[in-house]
């Protein structure tokens, strides 16, 4: 039967949920990153030089490739993937994706889906994205 996977990420976490076309089991893998937060504007406690800015930066693309290659290892049994979130980080996960030759036409689509607060809601996100049957 299809395995069908949609991950749902920002910068922080992701979850991979992975079902079948029926919906039926759905299996949920949730990551953590260790992708740093973007500096924000203004004055701060610490002065941040042109050096620190980029220092700052490198580590922070160099955490999210890390954080997406970890991703896809979990992806490469699914014959569909879709990839959803709130923010910036999913076309980030989606440019990782198409790098990888055996899975990038696996990749069905990027949705902008909002944040969730419980298992159940990230479920039903999940069926109305994948067009799945619902009780």
């Amino acid at each position: 039967m299809t395995t069908l996977a949609a991950v749902w990420i920002d910068h922080s976490r992701a979850f991979i949920v992975k079902t079948n076309k029926l919906g039926d089991p759905m299996v949920i893998t949730e990551l953590g990153s260790d992708v740093p937060p973007h500096h924000k504007g203004g004055v701060t406690a610490e002065h941040l030089t042109i050096t620190n800015q980029n220092a700052h930066e490198n580590k922070r693309d160099h955490e999210l490739q890390k954080f997406c290659k970890e991703i896809i290892t979990h992806l490469h049994d699914s014959e569909e993937i879709v990839v959803m979130g709130p923010g910036q980080a999913k076309f980030n996960l989606k440019n990782c994706i198409e790098d990888v030759k055996a899975i990038a036409p696996k990749l069905m689509k990027v949705e902008a889906v909002d944040q969730f607060d419980r298992e159940s809601e990230l479920k039903e996100m999940v069926k109305e994205i994948l067009n799945l049957p619902r009780p």
